[in-house]
């Protein structure tokens, strides 16, 4: 028996929080010590309050709402201009999939940059498309491609705009942000649930063995939610 694992990165705000807030909840019923996380609790419990404040900041802020569809704009037109490349990468042309090949050795120096935080994500774009100019630029053109860079650095750039406004908007207001602090959280509680599988493993008892059916329960109910919203996406619009 063991914690299942669950995509962290896939959860909403509100929703990591829940799963979080259940998890501090079990582990102070168990205590930390009687778990194996005895060093781990304090850096958790620091780290769980940034994110209640980072979430407060959210839930209070104008503009977050027309930050997220920003930045969820830029991340499209990343993943689609390198979705496009590694398909032409498969083209009859040798030339086109020849220049698709060159191309896609500097996106895969930049992938994953969508999941970092705003500011590191709007650099990481920045430089991605200064090392996409010069000579790459006719491999972009080459394939039809220029669009794509030209509306990823507009967006980009947007959403640099607009962070820019809110900062002002927010001056004085927690430095916290929630796209910095989950994954320092998430790092953390899949390192204690690492500790607790492995004590489990050693020293299994009952007071592991209910801790990890409550914590998994709770866990299968937030894949089911993320199945359902998967779906729901998967769904043709011409489906009832």
């Amino acid at each position: 028996m063991k914690i299942i694992q669950i995509q962290l990165t896939h959860l909403h705000n509100e929703e990591h929080l829940n799963l979080q807030t259940g998890f501090g909840q079990l582990v102070a019923a168990a205590t930390p010590d009687a778990l194996g996380i005895g060093k781990l609790w304090p850096q958790w419990l620091q780290l769980f309050e940034q994110e209640k404040e980072a979430i407060e900041f959210i839930r209070k802020s104008a503009h977050t709402q027309a930050l997220e569809d920003a930045d969820q704009q830029r991340d499209a037109a990343l993943i689609g201009l390198r979705a496009m490349v590694r398909a032409h990468g498969l083209h009859f042309n040798a030339a086109k999939k020849a220049a698709a090949q060159r191309l896609m050795v500097v996106l895969e120096q930049y992938d994953g940059i969508e999941d970092r935080a705003y500011n590191a994500e709007t650099t990481s774009i920045e430089n991605l498309l200064s090392d996409l100019a010069g000579s790459l630029a006719n491999d972009l053109n080459l394939l039809g491609l220029s669009d794509f860079a030209s509306e990823l650095q507009t967006l980009n750039q947007a959403f640099a705009q607009l962070q820019a406004s809110r900062y002002t908007e927010t001056a004085g207001k927690t430095a916290l942000r929630m796209k910095e602090v989950r994954p320092q959280i998430d790092a953390v509680y899949a390192q204690a649930c690492a500790y607790i599988n492995a004590r489990m493993l050693l020293e299994a008892n009952e007071a592991l063995k209910s801790f990890i059916v409550e914590l998994n329960s709770r866990i299968e109910g937030f894949k089911n939610l993320l199945a359902q919203r998967k779906g729901r996406q998967a769904k043709p619009e011409n489906e009832g």
